[in-house]
Parts: structure tokens; C-alpha cells; sequence
């Protein structure tokens, strides 16, 4: 890799990495003080809204962001003209779904027109819209390393979701639910709107057959693979609370937070390995994939121990004493260091257009992980759904992994991915051994970053090489 690229690749990770993590960090305050400002029921009311606009994402916009990343190296010659072709095919979609999604409700609850509930689908189809528009530009700006557009656009949102919704529950305090909603959907739409006006004004075709065909090829099984997904990661919960009461998918969602910062480490530096890794698979060039592979794999390798070692602290803070049960932190800890593995299979698989055979296998992890949820929560309690999620993810990761081998285009190190995975599960056995003792953790974190910094001073040559200072 030469030190120009080097260097851009490591700048667009800095930038991602704060983005994300103040973007995060806002929402985390946020609760704080939504918690304060709306009533309960207000504040319950919307996180249901919520988790429907992220249910009804993949469909306003078919994923089509997938199609757009393949075409990007397809259609190099006519790149923008391709971008704002399929993103005005979404335009279409986003109307043919919204008219299919109001009739429906129209037919079933003919009571709820022109009323405020039909006015909050309005909002709730707009918000998923402005949401599709954000990651479709993101695609965009990633593959053209634009770190600077890219990094605004995770932070801004947040931002101005928070900002807005504050604004306007100050000034209709009685109806803080539905201030909430036209101001989160206000500051999502206004990040929207601009991505929105460039893509248009750079589009010369807004109708081509081939590219809608060839966009809708790969984007529609993706949208199956988006809804597996979910299910995998809110399954969980609902059939703890079915099974074995809300207070324990209480203390459940709050140590699944724990795992989800490993999750955010990935979307700020997903993208740019994405980035590269299909840079070299269209050049060719794989021959430093498996050289970037055990890097990356370190990085995560040292947040996973970390957390791990540091989380019942976290927690504590968090939270009062009737959630301070550790043994869910090191399942949750291990799946998503699957998730990891599973997102670098995934990356190659989709740029070999396999998109609708992974969304295949993500069906069937996710149908196992809800089968082995109806079996052992009844028998072991919301423990058991932690370890059903680890064993979903081990399936997912087999099996793309097997695709990858029979296509013959596994780039990676298998050897690379063993020891990463031991290492977590070592990290894992060990924790659970020593999690009541703060001293013995802590010294044992100690240890593992004074050896990580050794083996990274012996190998010192590998990182310079990386990042293009070696000779």
C-alpha cells in the first residue's frame, strides 16, 4: 500500500471512530434527558415508533445502497449518473411502498383516517426514508473515501434529532410524544434533503432499465437479510419477557449494551476496510488481504478483552444494583466478535454479488436462533437467550465462511481467525473466573496490553508496512 493511500485510509478511520463515538455519545445523553422531559408512557410511545421506522428502512428504499456499491466498480465510466439513477428509482419505491403501507392501514383501521395516528405513519415512512437517503449518500461518499461528508453524516443527525425534538417538546410540553416525533423525523429529513439535491442535480438519466434491473438484482434479497437480522437481535427480548418476565430483559438490554461497543467500533471502521478490501479485489491485488486481516482482527482483539475486563464497572454506573448480573457479558462479548468475522465474510460474498444466498443463510441463523430461544429460556432462564445468539452467529459465520471456500475466494487466513477467536474465548473462560475481583482483572488487563505493545514493537515492520513506510 503506498503512504498516500495509507494515509487516507488511516484519516478516514479517525474520522469515523470520533464521528461515530460523538454521534453515540449523544444519543446516550440524550436519554438522560428525554427520561427528564416526556412523560414515561411518552417516552415508551417512541421508542416503539422508533424501533418501527428502523423496521421499515430496508423496505422504503429496497437497500438499494447495495446495488449501489457493486455498480460504483461496474459502471466506473458512468458512476454518478448511476448513483442518481437507482437513488430516483428509490424515489419510486419509497411512494409505491408508502401508498401499499397506508392502504393497508386505511382497510384494517378505517377509523384512523386523517387522524394523529395516521399522521405518525406519515412521519414514521418519511423518517425511514430520510434514514435510507443518509446511508445511500454514506455508501456513496465511503466508496469515494470522502471521509469528511461521510464523518458529518453520522454525526450530524444525531445532533439535530436531539436538537429538534428538545426545541419542540419545550413548546408543547403536554404532547412531548408526538414533539418528539416531528423533531426527531425534522432532523433526519434536513440531512436528508441536502444528499438528496446534489445526487438529482448530477443526474443526466433519472430513468434507465439497466441500471434499476441490475440495482434490484442485488438489493431486493438484501432486504430479507436486513429483517433476519433484526430478528436475531430482538428475538431475545421479547421472548424473555414472554417467557420469564420484563425485569429480566431489563438486566438483559442493559448488559446487550456492552456488547454493542464493539458493534460501534465496527460501523466506524467497516467502511474503510470495505473501502479498501474492494479496491484490491477489483485490482486484484489481494495478495496484502490477509496482512490487513490479522491487524484489524488485533484491534478488535484488544476492545473485546478490554470490555471484558471493564464492563462491570460500566454497568455499575449505569445502572442500580438489581442489574448487576456479569454472566451475560461474556456471551455478548464473544457474539460480537463474531459479528466481526461475519461482516469481513460478508464484505467479499457481496462484491461477488452473493447477496441473496448470505441473506439465505442469515434466515436460517436467525429461524435457529428463535427455535433454540423456545427451548432454553424455558429451561435456563434469559441467560440461555445469550448463548442461543453466540450459537446463531457461529452457524452464520460457518456458513458464509463454506460459501466463500467453494467460490474459491476465502482471501483470508483462517489461521488468523482461530486464534482471534480463541484468544476471545480464553479472554471469556477467564472472566468469568475472576469478574468479582476488580483487582485481578485489571491486572490481567494490564498484562494482556503490555504484551500486545511487545508483540506490536517486534512486529513493528508489518504495521509500518501497512501503512506504506516500509521500503
Amino acid at each position: 500500500m503506498s503512504e498516500n493511500k495509507a494515509g487516507m485510509y488511516l484519516s478516514a478511520s479517525i474520522w469515523y471512530i470520533v464521528a461515530n463515538f460523538l454521534g453515540q455519545g449523544i444519543v446516550l445523553i440524550s436519554n438522560i434527558i428525554f427520561t427528564r422531559i416526556m412523560s414515561q408512557s411518552d417516552y415508551g410511545l417512541y421508542s416503539t415508533y422508533y424501533s418501527v421506522v428502523a423496521l421499515l428502512t430496508p423496505f422504503v428504499g429496497a437497500n438499494l445502497f447495495v446495488g449501489l456499491t457493486n455498480g460504483y466498480f461496474d459502471f466506473k465510466e458512468d458512476r454518478k449518473n448511476f448513483r442518481g439513477s437507482i437513488f430516483f428509482l428509490s424515489i419510486v419505491v419509497f411512494f409505491f411502498f408508502s401508498l401499499l403501507f397506508l392502504s393497508f392501514k386505511t382497510l384494517v383501521f378505517p377509523w384512523f383516517n386523517f387522524s394523529i395516528p395516521t399522521i405518525i405513519c406519515v412521519f414514521t415512512l418519511i423518517h425511514a426514508y430520510s434514514f435510507f437517503i443518509i446511508n445511500y449518500y454514506n455508501t456513496y461518499a465511503n466508496l469515494e473515501n470522502n471521509y469528511r461528508v461521510k464523518s458529518l453524516l453520522i454525526f450530524l443527525p444525531n445532533f439535530l434529532q436531539v436538537a429538534f425534538s428538545i426545541f419542540l417538546i419545550n413548546l408543547f410540553a403536554d404532547n412531548s410524544y408526538f414533539a418528539r416525533v416531528v423533531g426527531s423525523t425534522s432532523g433526519v429529513l434536513f440531512c436528508g434533503l441536502i444528499p438528496c439535491i446534489v445526487m438529482l442535480l448530477n443526474t443526466k438519466t433519472f430513468i434507465n432499465k439497466k441500471y434499476f434491473s441490475y440495482a434490484l438484482k442485488l438489493s431486493v434479497p438484501s432486504v430479507l437479510s436486513s429483517i433476519a437480522y433484526m430478528v436475531m437481535q430482538q428475538s431475545d427480548h421479547i421472548m424473555i419477557t414472554a417467557f420469564v418476565g420484563a425485569e429480566y430483559t431489563a438486566v438483559y438490554s442493559l448488559v446487550y449494551l456492552i456488547g454493542n461497543v464493539m458493534y460501534a467500533f465496527l460501523q466506524a471502521t467497516g467502511g474503510v476496510f470495505q473501502s479498501w478490501l474492494y479496491r484490491a479485489l477489483d485490482s486484484k491485488q489481494t495478495e496484502n488481504v490477509c496482512f490487513v486481516q490479522k491487524w484489524y482482527l488485533v484491534f478488535f482483539l484488544i476492545i473485546a478483552i478490554g470490555l471484558l475486563m471493564v464492563s462491570p464497572e460500566i454497568i455499575k454506573i449505569l445502572s442500580p444494583e438489581s442489574y448487576w448480573d456479569f454472566r451475560y457479558i461474556p456471551p455478548f462479548v464473544a457474539s460480537s466478535a463474531l459479528v466481526v468475522m461475519n461482516s469481513m465474510y460478508c464484505n467479499i460474498a457481496d462484491f461477488n454479488k452473493k447477496q441473496h444466498v448470505v441473506s439465505l443463510f442469515v434466515l436460517l441463523s436467525a429461524f435457529f436462533n428463535v427455535v433454540t430461544n423456545l427451548v432454553f429460556i424455558k429451561l435456563f432462564g434469559s441467560l440461555a437467550a445469550a448463548y442461543t445468539s453466540f450459537g446463531a452467529y457461529v452457524l452464520l459465520v460457518i456458513l458464509v465462511r463454506s460459501l466463500l471456500n467453494k467460490m474459491n475466494r476465502n482471501y483470508y487466513s483462517d489461521r488468523y481467525f482461530i486464534m482471534y477467536l480463541i484468544s476471545i474465548l480464553f479472554g471469556c473462560f477467564v472472566f468469568l473466573m475472576i469478574y468479582h475481583n476488580v483487582l485481578i482483572r485489571y491486572v490481567v488487563f494490564s498484562l494482556f496490553i503490555v504484551l500486545c505493545c511487545f508483540y506490536c514493537i517486534i512486529k513493528k515492520g508489518e504495521i509500518f508496512s501497512i501503512l506504506g513506510y516500509s521500503k
